[in-house]
């Protein structure tokens, strides 16, 4: 009873969880008929692969022309790490876009007022203001 009423019509066009819960309704029902219908259109191939996809996408990157060195730097953070000896848990890695260049910058907290410590004293100060800073936007960054 679900193939056929899951499958709408002879081109092979299936309904999805709730097209095929109202088109069952119509003609039956039991108590746990919704989860049902539900774990069958789950594990339903054909549904997973071609269903319409809700979810919103992230924008594009938005790429820039880099012409000279620290022009574009990017930001990221790793770890929790296991803890050395200065108490040091994360990492955080600066790149600069034309040469590649790589700054690590090992910390024991990642608050904002850390990030801006290290780019003010280690980064700004020794290569200048960069035009463009990429990061992932985490907490941190904002």
């Amino acid at each position: 009873m679900f193939t056929t009423t899951h499958i709408t019509n002879k081109n092979l066009v299936y309904g999805g969880q709730q097209k095929t819960l109202f088109r069952l309704t119509a003609r039956v029902y039991w108590e746990s008929m919704k989860k049902d219908v539900f774990n069958y259109i789950y594990a339903c191939q054909a549904c997973q692969q071609f269903k319409y996809n809700n979810a919103p996408t992230a924008s594009p990157i938005q790429l820039h022309a880099v012409n000279e060195p620290w022009h574009t730097i990017g930001m990221a953070i790793m770890g929790p790490f296991p803890t050395t000896a200065r108490q040091k848990r994360f990492l955080l890695v600066i790149v600069d876009y034309f040469t590649r260049w790589i700054e690590l910058f090992p910390l024991n907290s990642i608050t904002s007022i850390d990030i801006t410590n290290i780019l003010t004293n280690e980064i700004f100060s020794k290569y200048g203001l960069p035009k463009h800073i990429v990061s992932d936007n985490g907490p941190q960054f904002i």
